[in-house]
């Protein structure tokens, strides 16, 4: 009759990688310039999608329409660059 034997469990190679992950991620929202940066993004896109009709001046209306793209732009080119900062 032969004897089997068991080996210990060994430790897992990849315990704590979630919690790394998740640490890391919090320290990098800690950075006050890249929250700066995303709070900028969102307000230059919500700006670009206002309507017409929420802007009462006239003048002020103008110049919304006549740069909507570029607030636009302006606004998704912060939020990729967040989004980079983040990734890396």
């Amino acid at each position: 009759m032969a004897t089997s034997r068991i080996a210990a469990p060994s430790p897992s190679v990849h315990s704590g990688v979630l919690g790394t992950t998740a640490q890391k991620a919090a320290e990098t929202v800690r950075r006050p310039f890249l929250v700066v940066l995303l709070g900028l993004a969102i307000v230059l896109l919500g700006v670009a999608a206002l309507p017409d009709l929420v802007v009462s001046d006239p003048r002020l209306n103008y110049l919304l329409r006549s740069h909507r793209l570029e607030l636009a732009g302006l606004g998704a080119a912060v939020l990729a660059g967040v989004a980079i900062t983040l990734i890396g």
